[in-house]
């Protein structure tokens, strides 16, 4: 009998954790494969959220990107399972004109608003293509109630070195797999408010322009190629994103499952065969 019940009660250990595993996976997801609303705001592929440019005057009507655009080279493509074929697009965030980006920090780039209830360890990734005269830099910055942004972390360098893609002299491509936890945000997790921007930044080291001029630390942009002869110009590059990824662990429900219900039923049953044995052995 004690080992009818030992098991018993191994039973309904095991199926409780069982019933409180939670499930990893894709919360929201931008992969920019359908057509730019007319607003330039991309629909997720996965999930449901929001996408608009930061800044830039809003950017023009349905800008969209081949994410191949004719080249060989490995740094030409994203992470996107068809991002090597004519299908395989990426959005290209720029402004209304000249492209449009700021000189002034923190300021350009685009926002993704995604709800994250029911789901826990929140962590966000995200491919981003600079191109030569982009910002070097890019912040990623998160916000809590859908309004106020803060920094994560330090910019994230986004110059590509060591390689030249078809019909380019500079370095440029795509950086890969960008992640940032969210793990040590306890706001962020169950939050129907949740999002992240990642924005151009100023250089986070000194660096002297082609006309001479020193710049001092996070007081300037540098330009995202090594060509020492041109200066940062907000009229010219741009940013492409792909594969916006908002991911987490499903918050496992608090009431107990129909197999751990039954196991304390059997467990109950047990006990009672067993007092009813004891009785009878007393009298």
């Amino acid at each position: 009998m004690r080992k009818l019940r030992n098991s018993l009660l191994l039973a309904v250990v095991v199926a409780a954790s069982l019933a409180g595993q939670a499930c990893a996976g894709t919360i929201t997801q931008w992969n920019f494969n359908a057509t730019v609303a007319a607003n330039n705001a991309p629909a997720p592929s996965t999930g449901s959220g929001t996408a608009s440019i930061v800044g830039m005057n809003g950017g023009p009507s349905g800008d969209i990107l081949l994410a191949n655009a004719g080249a060989t080279s490995i740094s030409q493509f994203s992470t996107d399972p068809v991002g090597t074929t004519t299908t395989g697009d990426a959005w290209r965030v720029r402004g209304v004109t000249t492209n449009g980006y700021s000189t002034s920090n923190l300021t350009s780039g685009a926002e993704f608003l995604a709800s994250t209830l029911g789901f826990n360890n929140i962590t966000v990734s995200l491919d981003v293509y600079a191109t030569g005269g982009a910002p070097r830099y890019g912040q990623f910055e998160y916000t809590l109630d859908g309004t106020n942004f803060t920094a994560l972390g330090s910019p994230t360098d986004l110059r590509l070195a060591g390689t030249s893609l078809t019909g380019s002299t500079y370095p440029e491509g795509w950086q890969n797999g960008l992640s940032f936890s969210l793990l040590s945000i306890p706001g962020a997790a169950n939050n129907a408010n949740f999002g992240f921007k990642f924005v151009t930044a100023f250089s986070t080291s000194t660096f002297t322009d082609n006309n001479g001029a020193n710049h001092a630390a996070n007081t300037a942009f540098q330009r995202a190629d090594e060509d020492a002869t041109k200066a940062y110009d907000a009229t010219k590059g741009n940013l492409r994103f792909d594969m916006v990824t908002f991911s987490g662990t499903t918050i496992a429900a608090p009431e107990p499952s129909s197999i751990v219900l039954a196991g304390l039923a059997l467990l109950g049953m047990g006990f009672l065969h067993t007092r009813r044995a004891l009785r009878n052995l007393s009298r």
